[in-house]
């Protein structure tokens, strides 16, 4: 294959000819870590952590990966500060995990001199060859990831070494010029992104303000009134269990069809599109799912996951239920809208009524007698139609988002594949 001009073959692959492969080592002030202000056991007789706030911000592993704000950060006294000297932040460092989940990469951006640096991150400080954002950009593409990735030196528990994140090879443009006009061009995708992730935010936040007001009566539609109705859950249908009797070969083969368990937890209705396969025998006795079928989960480790509640509103033959869950019928002729009782249950009145039902010590269970007693207090037929109608357009403009969103990071990966090994230049 003819060489493009203008380019040159590489460890790498193809890069510009004015581009080398540098090592991260080439790029570093320092590499350090926790470890490196001192033995463990000075560092449990010289480190103190508080809650409240304290002369510099202690930056941990978990912090970063459940992106806790600034203001929820853990703090350190000053002479804690003053021992971690080494590990102090001043605004433009790269972060990555050494243990647990490894290669997991961020970018110190707050720029202060009142920070320091917790256990399990290595800590690169980064001379003038390279600006920090597009060396972190290298690091999250899927090139410097997976390098990133595949050092992990432990089968059990990730590890990952200094020296390996020394030793990894970097495709670099030859002047700073270059890679802040990468980093521009890929830091407007990112605002692009943040916009849309925040406006998703606010569209849930008013589902959910919504969903509050109308499935409690506390704001009633134009046109409706009345007095809405007291159903007891056992009186209005019937529970039903899942598979059973199922072993490992079942799956994944069949002709038969099941709803797992995170299609129930994570949608409102069936997502019949990643129903999964099982094998059901001819004669074989198990019951089958129908449109306007509830579905529950009966255990979590939270008492606040327990319960969570879909339906199905799509015909489809030979569907089943996963074993974790139950299912649940109305009887014919109750004038109840299926959808309308998904939204309920999936409320914080619902969330609540479950939470309140959920047994266990370790792990949360919910009785389907318990279940059967819960009662729910409803509108009208119509009145369930418009409300249900209502929360169903809101879902389907932030589904909008969502898959606008997708094409936002789809674009992103796409531009960071040909920015950052130069095969399309900004200049």
């Amino acid at each position: 294959m003819e060489m493009k001009k203008g380019y040159k073959m590489t460890e790498m692959g193809t890069i510009p000819e004015d581009w080398e492969i540098v090592r991260v080592n080439d790029l570093l002030e320092l590499l350090t870590d926790f470890e490196a202000n001192g033995s463990f056991e000075k560092t449990a007789q010289n480190v103190r952590v508080f809650n409240h706030e304290e002369y510099a911000w202690y930056v941990r592993a978990t912090d970063l990966e459940n992106s806790t704000p600034l203001s929820k950060l853990k703090y350190v006294n000053e002479s804690t500060y003053r021992f971690l000297k080494k590990t102090s932040l001043f605004g433009g460092e790269l972060l990555i995990t050494k243990r647990g989940e490894i290669g997991k990469v961020y970018l110190f951006q707050e720029r202060t001199h009142f920070a320091t640096l917790g256990p399990n991150l290595y800590l690169l400080k980064l001379n003038q060859k390279v600006l920090p954002y597009y060396l972190f950009l290298y690091f999250v593409s899927n090139t410097g990831n997976k390098i990133l990735r595949k050092n992990d030196a432990s089968t059990t528990l990730g590890a990952l070494y200094k020296d390996d994140v020394k030793s990894m090879p970097v495709p670099l443009p030859p002047t700073l010029t270059e890679q802040r006009a990468i980093a521009t061009a890929l830091s407007d995708v990112d605002r692009l992104l943040s916009a849309c992730d925040q406006l998703i935010a606010k569209k849930k936040a008013i589902k959910q303000g919504a969903m509050q007001e109308l499935l409690t009566g506390r704001r009633r539609l134009e046109g409706f009134e009345g007095e809405w109705r007291d159903w007891k859950v056992g009186a209005i249908g019937y529970t039903y269990s899942g598979l059973t009797g199922k072993t490992k070969e079942d799956f994944d083969r069949g002709d038969g069809r099941y709803i797992t368990f995170l299609n129930v937890m994570n949608n409102v209705r069936i997502d019949i599109n990643i129903l999964e396969s099982v094998n059901v025998n001819v004669g074989e006795h198990q019951n089958t799912a129908q449109v306007g079928d509830l579905f529950f989960n009966t255990s979590s480790e939270t008492p606040g996951e327990v319960g969570m509640c879909a339906v199905l509103l799509e015909d489809v033959s030979q569907v089943y239920l996963n074993s974790f869950c139950f299912g649940f019928r109305l009887h014919e002729g109750i004038e109840i809208e299926p959808i309308y009782l998904a939204y309920y249950f999936r409320s914080s009145v619902g969330r609540n009524a479950f939470f309140s039902l959920a047994q266990g010590a370790t792990r949360y269970n919910l009785s389907k007698s318990n279940f059967n007693n819960i009662t729910l207090n409803l509108p009208q037929l119509d009145e369930q139609h418009a409300i249900a109608q209502i929360l169903t357009d809101m879902d389907a403009e932030i589904a909008a988002l969502e898959q606008q969103r997708d094409k936002y990071k789809a674009v992103k990966a796409g531009m960071m594949q040909e920015l950052l090994t130069g095969k399309t230049r900004l200049i």
